[in-house]
């Protein structure tokens, strides 16, 4: 037999020179299924497709060297004519009339799922859009088809990357097959590795160790990692927010007008003599002994437990300040309460007298009324005694010697040698001294409650300048009492009560001022209390004395609006509170993660259409039954020789070193006859294949 009749796979007949055994064996075989083996056969069995394509000649040639009989001739003639009837004329033309529609039919058929799919993926998309841009602003409990949003957001999301990935998987299974018809042969592994590029991550890590990142499969891997990040991306836009609100009708503050209310001991019966502080004097001393424990007055409000906040503008309230400048032993002056004399604080503390050998011990901190508030005290007001029978009301001229009485409150502190609130001071040591005065001025401020905490905004701030000729005008007030604006006369009130309860000892009662000792014990214990308890610098550069007046004058102030309200004024607040979640999307975030998805729509589309127009619209596509249908050639079976029982990763192994190419086998020529080979696509070495033009080099 010739080496062309073996490669055309008549060694697969049993031939010996016995015809009886070579008919015996040609009726005891089923000519279009069985393989009979072959004796010394040396190469491997060609594939199935290349046994099965016997002309009626070359059957009739094996029979005539193997010398058979006519009869087993045409019997066996007749079981392969039983078996592949010929074509008649008929059925030539009726496949000739059919092939164009069936044509037209598969290419139908070839387009519809992706354009069905980027038509869908499309639609999809837009929804999404939609469903982000209806949920922005709205609550959290809105729903969708009875849907939560997050649920249709991922129900959305979820179609959209099976689209996307099933899309990618098509365009790369199609692509595989130009890669596999390249002239200088490709791995065969590269069937395996496209093939799980398109499984998503799972199968990427699978065949980890054989890719090989081309232009193709770098962007392939990097959209099927994108995918599994998009749903979480989805989820993570939602972003939510809390619902305030605001109205006028749950909160409201009580406090003291200052305009409106008259907060002094002013009596219409005796005029501006009565006027002798605030006649709550004992919200003052009350503030004092607070701040310096550290407290602080607090407002009456109404706030309601589940606010965010409660707001309450405009407030009135005073701001009093001091302002100190040196003075000195020799020469400033002070108001002697036990004499009610004007005297140097030299002489009232002992240093200019010539008989005494040792240096005056001083306690420290002393406050005293200044020199300048001779008859303006508290002692020559509770001590003023007005004629008899005249009132406010039969005597409405202007009294002038009523306003010998007002003025500014002034006095003088007496410090340690280098000027701080301490409470021991050597006798040798010379003392500081500051001549003081105190300023007020209003406050418009808000008032915003949040949680526990409290704090003032400052509106606006209008001093106070003090008419003192109208303070002093019981005329005045007898005529404008009713209706009158009362800011001065209360701020000037509370600076009276501040001098008051720091200069003169607490509680101390007229009887007592007899054996007064010149000035407070009170003070001492207040400053004491302030710097163990209360003290906080209200900046890295102020004094103890800056510190101290600042903490205790607030306090004050806060007292005397908010410690008595006045029981017929308060205002209504505005009080926030939420009311609910609520959607609160960043457009840019949800339309650049909605539209991003077309990018990997738009790359896999066109990697689609190009594999199609280079295979001629022939679509395999991820078709295992195209790789069987295809095959591979005898010398390609021959490197797999003993694996067929191998597993998925040594056969991966051993195809990796194998280049192959997908194309028709080349014309030979055997014992001097030209072989012609079929039409058939099959797998094969790059020598033994007729590389297949496409219609353009591939990427």
């Amino acid at each position: 037999m010739s080496q062309n009749d073996d490669r055309r796979g008549f060694n697969r007949l049993d031939t010996h020179n016995d015809n009886n055994s070579t008919i015996s064996s040609l009726q005891n075989t089923t000519t279009a299924m069985s393989r009979p083996t072959v004796e010394n056969d040396y190469t491997t069995a060609p594939p199935y497709w290349q046994q099965s394509q016997f002309s009626l000649e070359t059957k009739k040639m094996e029979h005539e060297d193997t010398n058979s009989s006519t009869s087993d001739v045409t019997t066996y003639y007749d079981q392969k004519t039983s078996l592949n009837p010929p074509i008649s004329n008929t059925t030539k033309e009726k496949s000739s009339d059919n092939k164009k529609s069936s044509g037209v039919g598969n290419l139908l058929s070839t387009l519809s799922f992706p354009i069905i799919n980027v038509l869908t993926t499309c639609i999809i998309v837009g929804i999404l859009v939609y469903v982000y841009q209806y949920a922005n602003g709205k609550s959290t409990d809105t729903t969708m088809g009875g849907m939560k949003v997050p649920t249709v957001v991922s129900l959305l999301m979820t179609i959209i990357k099976m689209l996307v990935a099933s899309g990618i998987a098509s365009a790369v299974a199609e692509y595989k097959w130009i890669r596999l018809q390249d002239k200088d042969g490709q791995p065969l592994a590269l069937i395996d590795v496209y093939d799980a590029c398109t499984r998503g991550v799972g199968g990427i890590f699978r065949i980890l160790k054989w890719i090989k990142l081309d232009l193709i499969l770098i962007p392939a891997i990097l959209f099927q990692i994108g995918l599994v990040a998009m749903g979480p991306a989805s989820q993570q836009i939602l972003t939510t927010a809390d619902l305030a609100i605001c109205d006028r009708n749950n909160a409201g503050i009580w406090y003291t007008n200052l305009s409106s209310t008259d907060m002094t001991t002013l009596s219409s019966t005796n005029g501006v003599s009565s006027m002798k502080g605030l006649k709550q004097d004992y919200l003052v001393r009350y503030a004092l002994q607070q701040a310096s424990l550290g407290f602080q007055v607090q407002p009456y409000y109404h706030c309601p437990l589940d606010s965010i906040n409660c707001t309450f503008t405009p407030i009135q309230g005073f701001h009093s300040t001091v302002t100190c400048s040196p003075g000195s032993l020799n020469t400033t002056t002070i108001v002697d309460l036990k004499t009610n004399d004007v005297t140097t604080l030299s002489h009232y503390f002992g240093y200019d007298r010539a008989d005494s050998i040792f240096s005056p011990f001083l306690s420290v901190p002393a406050i005293f009324y200044d020199g300048s508030m001779k008859g303006r005290t508290y002692y020559d007001f509770n001590n003023y005694t007005k004629s008899f029978g005249t009132s406010i009301k039969n005597n409405r001229t202007y009294d002038a010697e009523m306003r010998k009485m007002f003025g500014d409150q002034k006095f003088v502190l007496v410090l340690t040698e280098d000027g701080e609130l301490d409470g021991f001071m050597a006798s040798e040591k010379i003392p500081q001294v500051l001549e003081c005065m105190l300023h007020s001025a209003v406050n418009t401020s808000t008032l915003l409650i949040q949680s526990v905490t409290k704090r003032h905004q400052l509106m606006s701030q209008v001093p106070i300048e003090f008419d003192y000729d109208l303070l002093s005008n019981s005329t005045h007030w007898s005529t404008n009492y009713i209706g009158g604006n009362f800011t001065m006369l209360n701020a000037y009130s509370l600076q009276f009560s501040i001098m008051k309860n720091l200069i003169v000892a607490n509680g101390m009662s007229q009887q007592d001022i007899d054996s007064y000792n010149g000035y407070s014990d009170g003070f001492q214990e207040i400053v004491e209390n302030w710097k163990m308890l209360g003290y906080s610098p209200t900046s890295l550069n102020s004094s103890t004395v800056d510190s101290f007046f600042y903490d205790m004058l607030q306090n004050i102030d806060f007292s005397a609006v908010y410690g008595i309200p006045d029981s017929m004024f308060g205002s209504k607040g505005t009080h926030c509170f939420y009311t609910g979640n609520f959607y609160q999307l960043n457009p840019a975030a949800f339309y650049g993660l909605s539209f991003s998805l077309l990018i990997p729509l738009g790359w896999w589309t066109s990697l689609w259409i190009v594999s199609l127009y280079k295979s001629s619209w022939v679509s395999r596509g991820n078709s295992q039954v195209a790789l069987l249908v295809a095959g591979i050639s005898p010398t390609i079976r021959e490197h797999f020789k003993g694996l067929s029982h191998a597993n998925q990763r040594s056969l991966l192994k051993q195809a990796a070193i194998t280049k192959v190419v997908l194309g028709k086998e080349k014309e030979f020529t055997e014992g001097g006859e030209s072989v012609q080979p079929t039409n058939h696509l099959t797998f094969g070495a790059p020598s033994e294949i007729n590389y297949v033009q496409t219609r353009r080099r591939s990427f």
